[in-house]
């Protein structure tokens, strides 16, 4: 008999699954051999981080995660590959490392599906300073930017205009700190010298003079520097402290209530750790924790019980062992040894941070202000790493880098027109390596150098380029 030539067919049974068929003069021979399974397709590509800031000549590992259709990961190679190889690199391993200012994307390919990652090559943020309407941050280098008001040459760029986004102050220095006050600012070097810029009517930038300077000139060595609303306070070497500027109130301790054009040594022979000027009160910590405080203290921010002002350092009462303070508007905070949070002083608008309007009232006259003029407990069971505080608010870092604020509705960093009693956690969940609090606004700097702010920013010192206030964290700028 005539026998048909053999032909093979491919039928699908199933997703997957192919069989091989026979057909023959025999008719069906049905499937030959074992199921065979069809390899996966990729599906997607994720890259790890999707977004990233550095320097140019660092380096940052990304991570291909290979994806098939049904979900499950899959071990395939993969191609990387740099939009711009002049700006940022990357090996075959997915390092990638920056080489010139500005962005790339990186591409991770697999099997023609492709991931994507962007890469901006920029000057980062390692430390962020907010003042009454301006912010200064400094570079890992040292070089110093400021934005906000400048009317009275307190960003340092030799301008009197307000700056929306960072710019360069002036005269090629490099600093290891940094410190905005009201309307003027001051630095320090790495080799402890001390610069002053800004408005100087009232000698709080310390050059002998009364003058405004648009650009940093030189006041002396100290080891720390603090500036405030119209006076600058610093500490030697040795734990010495010394003020200058406007003298009203006794802000400047030394007994006197004149203005000081050049540093004047604090009163009392005290040796202090840090130094933390306000609006027109100061304070600081000893070598044993303990707090004091001088200047204005009508609403009890001297925290020593009183309500009255004092030209020269007083005891903070209660007896707690603090490792930082920071003197506010009318209200002080400090950070005890434990990490727990206590305020004292003005407290209206919440920015006491214990759950309620304290019921102290101001006895000198100025007003029914809620008050306390001790110090009193914050009230979470958060440990903080330092706190700052403002005229209407306070925020603190927690010892796991995450921010909490409280007082004023639309400076706690959170979408509300509600007054916090208490810490709440600032919108994004942030972690932060540094925090600053400024008049009425707030700033910090994530791992990676990428700056944050919210509240007022009608100045542009919330750095994003715009002059309005947020409510919730902006991201600064890219620097220049």
């Amino acid at each position: 008999m005539t026998t048909k030539r053999s032909v093979r067919e491919v039928h699908r049974r199933a997703p997957g699954i192919i069989w091989l068929l026979g057909v023959t003069a025999l008719g069906w021979l049905g499937g030959c051999g074992s199921p065979t399974v069809a390899p996966s397709q990729v599906a997607t590509v994720t890259v790890d981080p999707a977004n990233t800031m550095l320097d140019p000549d660092s380096t940052v590992q990304l991570i291909a995660t290979v994806l098939a259709s049904g979900g499950g990961p899959m071990n395939r190679s993969v191609s990387w590959n740099s939009s711009d190889p002049s700006i940022a690199s990357v090996s075959p391993s997915g390092l990638v490392t920056g080489l010139d200012f500005g962005d790339a994307e990186i591409t991770a390919t697999s099997d023609g599906v492709v991931g994507t990652a962007t890469v901006a090559v920029r000057k980062r943020l390692e430390s962020i300073g907010a003042g009454g309407f301006h912010t200064c941050g400094l570079t890992p280098e040292g070089t110093a930017f400021c934005w906000g008001r400048g009317n009275t040459g307190q960003l340092g760029n030799a301008s009197f205009d307000d700056q929306p986004t960072p710019v360069a102050v002036s005269g090629g220095l490099t600093f290891a700190s940094i410190s905005p006050g009201g309307l003027h600012t001051c630095a320090l070097t790495s080799e402890g010298v001390a610069y002053c810029w800004g408005l100087g009517g009232n000698g709080q930038l310390g050059d002998g003079s009364s003058s405004d300077q648009l650009s940093p000139v030189a006041i002396g060595e100290f080891a720390s520097i603090s500036s405030g609303g119209a006076h600058t306070c610093g500490l030697r070497t040795d734990g010495a402290a010394y003020c200058w500027g406007f003298g009203i109130d006794g802000r400047l301790g030394n007994g006197a209530l004149e203005d000081q054009a050049t540093p004047k040594a604090v009163s009392g022979g005290l040796t202090f750790t840090s130094i933390s000027t306000g609006a027109a009160h100061t304070c600081g910590v000893t070598i044993n924790g303990a707090a004091y405080c001088w200047g204005r203290g009508e609403v009890g921010q001297l925290g020593n019980g009183a309500h009255t002002k004092h030209a020269a350092p007083v005891a903070v009462s209660g007896g707690l062992t603090f490792a930082s303070i920071s003197a506010g508007g009318f209200h002080t905070c400090g950070v005890t040894t434990d990490g727990s949070g206590f305020c004292w002083g003005r407290g209206e608008d919440g920015q006491l941070g214990t759950g309620a309007i304290p019921d102290e009232n101001d006895p000198v006259g100025t007003g029914e202000i809620a008050a306390e003029s001790a110090p009193v407990p914050v009230s979470t069971a958060l440990a903080f790493t330092s706190m700052g505080t403002g005229v209407v608010h306070t925020c603190g870092l927690t010892n796991v880098g995450l921010a909490y604020c409280w007082g004023f509705a639309r400076t706690v960093g959170v979408n509300t027109v509600v007054d916090q009693l208490t810490p709440v956690l600032v919108s994004g969940g942030r972690t932060l390596t540094s925090m600053s609090v400024g008049e009425l606004h707030s700033c910090g700097i994530r791992a990676d150098g990428t700056g944050f702010c919210w509240g007022q920013g009608d100045s542009g010192q919330l750095g994003n380029g715009s002059m309005t206030d947020e409510t919730t964290p902006v991201q600064v700028a890219p620097l220049p």
